[in-house]
């Protein structure tokens, strides 16, 4: 770049010549080369290329024209380009610089207030550069604000190195590798002047006149900026701040529809092998590697077992068919065939990923492997493959047959209840989900109302109408007839409706307040012993008859002390024990509470916990208000998928164990859970424990397995396999943790 074409003007203002270096002073008798070039180093800069003040060999300057940083040619003091401006050469290359003038030494001479040269206009350009101002060493260019006394000053930018293009006359001054850098703010260094050009009171902007390389921060600037970015806010403001926050909330993108879904989902596995976190999910990324880091841990570590969830969209979960041979599982700890098991011997044997053992593969499911020990047909095998499946069990999994799907409804027709006004809504209810119960045509129902006394509805197959009968002994109860009160569903559907279309009104004149409800359980489990099932209770009068009686032992003195658990308890030892019979029945109790006064919660929440049920709370029911509710609560109770007569096992590495269960199950023996039934609504904590001070190996394994039965009738296993690494420090485990509230049936990530 040799010049500018004519008729263009200097894109920004002229480069800073020399003249602020230490030692430097305005000569009007130096001039400028012949050719108009300058040295490499620029006007009054030290050159890689050429020592200061000398030409090149031969006695013609170098054609060389550097461009500054913002890419155009070093303007001049004369308007040629590379022309040195008017003054003595500086010093020799590699000289020391004058130091401070000594004390009580007169200033450097130079004309009391500067002088201004005019350029001549660039020959061959058309282009007549602006004015320049030579003034004092110190002293601001004229137009600059000149801070008053006691005001902080910005250092002046630096340049890039000593002898660089920017040289003596570089952007906001320079200082020799001998001299410390400015302190913002502080006074500055003697024997040195701010380049010409340099604004002081601020930092020159980038691409402008004294500008090379971004601005220093000194501490004090640097934690001013701090402060101001703790000081932003968004929203509303807190008491005490501006009351224009500047940032509209309104106006940032919101995820919508299946992209809101995904910004609360649980991230996908990284190895494909482990389960989908919608099943099985640690609540950390790492385990403790010693006793000692788990200590330091004080987090809970465990894991979040969700068997029935929903699978994702479009990847439903693979169910499997195996042959003769049956299932395959370790011979000790009777782990299930995951794809973390290790192949040996070309595949005739593979040893557990949990215990270490070394089993033999049936003949009828060898198949051979690669160099790096997988099987050939991995991606064949779901079960190989992917860590969530589900087998068809076979015949030696099943005690007894698989039984039908059976709902049973216990419903409270005192005269509370008739007056809450509940009833209509409940046969409504019952009546639209006929058609939608799991099971089709295997599905069985029964009716029992209770007041002060028990009715029994038989249902016959083909009758028109139910035949009521009532038992008043509530002591004792017991089934007035063996047989057709539990009823299939499709065969007696005519009398089902039938009840339900007159159960309102049949008992709109009752006036009986007393609740049998204990009783009528009795009366409910003695129908359903033999096959299970799931029984429905709405209960709305406070139980008063027979076992199972309620009474008012709210203590609001008892709040906040340490008495208070014992208010959070069954009062009596009635519903656990009954709760405890039912799951070994295969019984499962979801309780609908309508009381308008007190009720112990705490008591009737004990058959749904041992039960693997729910319950659902409605304090003071308004037909107005609560209606839609109740009618929604029904109906997705009664349609979702649900497994039957279920037990579930978690699996833990050899050096792990389970510790703890939490949720509603009732545990049968030390690490098998007991599920009546399960649904997607049910999800299962459990925390695991060190059982040796220092884990061997570099990852841990588990397997969480539920066996239960289908709606159709099929006997099925299924399993959620994940992996961890080991880790030797907490803050790998604090990476990622779960946040469950208590009582909590899904769960989120912290985000």
């Amino acid at each position: 770049m040799s010049g500018y074409p004519s008729g263009q003007q200097f894109p920004g203002p002229p480069r800073p010549s020399g003249f602020g270096v230490p030692g430097l002073r305005p000569n009007s008798q130096q001039q400028p080369p012949a050719n108009g070039a300058f040295p490499p180093g620029g006007p009054g800069g030290f050159g890689r290329g050429s020592l200061p003040g000398r030409s090149a060999p031969g006695g013609a300057a170098p054609p060389v024209n550097r461009p500054n940083s913002a890419g155009f040619p070093a303007p001049t003091a004369n308007g040629l380009p590379g022309a040195r401006p008017p003054g003595p050469r500086g010093p020799a290359f590699g000289a020391c610089p004058p130091g401070p003038p000594a004390m009580g030494a007169p200033p450097m001479s130079a004309p009391p207030g500067g002088f201004t040269q005019q350029n001549p206009q660039a020959p061959g350009t058309g282009v007549a550069p602006p004015q320049q101002s030579i003034g004092r060493p110190g002293m601001a260019p004229p137009g600059a604000a000149v801070p008053s006394f006691g005001q902080n000053r910005a250092p002046p930018s630096r340049s890039s190195s000593f002898g660089s293009d920017a040289g003596a006359g570089g952007a906001g001054g320079a200082f020799y590798p001998s001299q410390a850098p400015p302190t913002p703010g502080g006074p500055r260094p003697m024997g040195r002047a701010p380049a010409f050009g340099a604004q002081q009171g601020g930092f020159s902007q980038p691409g402008g006149a004294g500008s090379q390389l971004p601005p220093s921060y000194g501490p004090g600037q640097s934690q001013a900026v701090l402060d101001q970015f703790e000081a932003l806010t968004l929203g509303p403001a807190a008491p005490g701040q501006p009351g224009d926050s500047g940032v509209d909330l309104a106006s940032f993108p919101r995820p919508t529809g299946q992209a809101a879904e995904a910004a609360v989902a649980a991230p996908v596995p990284v190895f494909p092998a482990n389960a989908n976190p919608r099943y099985l999910r640690l609540t950390c990324n790492a385990i403790p590697a010693q006793q000692a880091v788990r200590a330091r841990f004080q987090l809970p570590l465990g894991a979040i077992a969700h068997p029935f969830a929903d699978p994702p969209e479009g990847s439903p979960l693979p169910v499997i068919q195996l042959e003769n041979y049956g299932i395959i599982r370790c011979r000790r700890c009777r782990t299930y065939i995951n794809p973390f098991m290790v192949w040996s011997e070309d595949g005739r044997r593979f040893q557990c990923n949990l215990c270490g053992m070394v089993c033999e593969c049936p003949p009828e499911y060898f198949c051979g492997t690669d160099g790096q020990g997988k099987r050939l047909d991995y991606h064949q095998r779901p079960e190989l493959s992917q860590g969530s499946v589900e087998f068809i069990a076979p015949q030696e999994y099943m005690v007894r047959s698989p039984m039908p799907p059976t709902y049973i409804f216990l419903i409270d027709v005192s005269y509370r209840a008739v007056g809450a006004g509940i009833l209509p809504t409940i046969a409504e209810s019952i009546k639209s989900c006929l058609d939608k119960l799991p099971g089709g045509e295997r599905t069985h129902v029964g009716f029992i109302t209770f007041d002060s006394s028990l009715h029994f509805y038989k249902l016959s197959p083909g009758a028109s109408a139910p035949q009521m009968m009532v038992v008043a002994e509530t002591d004792e109860p017991f089934v007035p007839v063996p047989d057709e009160l539990i009823v299939n569903l499709k065969e007696s559907r005519e009398a089902v409706e039938a009840l339900l279309d007159s159960l309102a009104n049949s008992f709109a004149a009752t006036t009986s307040p007393d609740s049998a409800m204990g009783p009528a359980l009795q009366a409910a489990y003695l129908m359903m012993e033999a096959i299970g099932g799931k029984l429905l209770l709405f209960q709305t009068s406070v139980p008063n008859v027979g076992v199972g009686k309620i009474t008012q032992r709210d203590n609001p003195t008892l709040y906040n002390t340490d008495s208070e658990h014992r208010l959070r308890v069954p009062e009596d030892i009635f519903f656990k024990k009954f709760a405890a019979e039912a799951s070994k029945a295969q019984i499962s109790i979801d309780v609908f509470s309508f009381s308008q006064q007190f009720t112990d919660l705490a008591s009737l929440s004990a058959l749904a916990k041992y039960t693997t049920g729910g319950v659902y709370c409605y304090p003071g029911y308004d037909p107005a208000r609560d209606a839609i509710k109740l009618q929604t609560e029904i109906t997705h109770n009664l349609t979702r998928q649900t497994g039957w007569e279920g037990v579930m096992r978690v699996r833990c590495s050899k050096g792990l164990s389970i510790s703890q269960f939490h949720g509603h199950f009732f545990v049968r023996s030390i690490d098998l859970l007991s599920l009546p039934q399960v649904d997607p609504d049910k999800a299962f904590a459990v925390q695991i424990k060190h059982e040796e001070s220092v884990l061997t190996g570099n990852v841990a394994y588990m397997q969480c397995a539920v066996l239960f039965s289908s709606s159709n009738g099929e006997r099925r296993i299924r399993c959620a396999d994940v992996f961890s690494s080991f880790s030797s420090k907490t803050s790998p485990q604090c990476k990622n943790v779960l946040l469950l509230s208590p009582g909590a049936s899904e769960y989120r990530p912290q985000v």
